[in-house]
């Protein structure tokens, strides 16, 4: 991806590192205020991921990556 777009590496990898770093001081955060939401977030992720199976394999659709 960065040799396609010109990205500059060292600024993709800082943008990833904080992303996560912020994801995980939310679920921390929601884990200590409210940690029902942490179960029904991955029920519903759970079931959006079953969906998406259930959907390509019905319609024969699958993820395609081009080199």
């Amino acid at each position: 991806m960065l040799g396609q777009t010109g990205a500059n590496a060292a600024i993709v990898w800082l943008s990833l590192i904080t992303c996560l770093a912020m994801f995980v001081v939310l679920a921390v955060y929601t884990w200590q205020q409210q940690p029902l939401a942490i179960a029904a977030l991955i029920v519903f992720a759970a079931g959006s991921f079953a969906a998406e199976w259930g959907y390509r394999r019905w319609t024969g659709r699958t993820i395609k990556t081009t080199p």
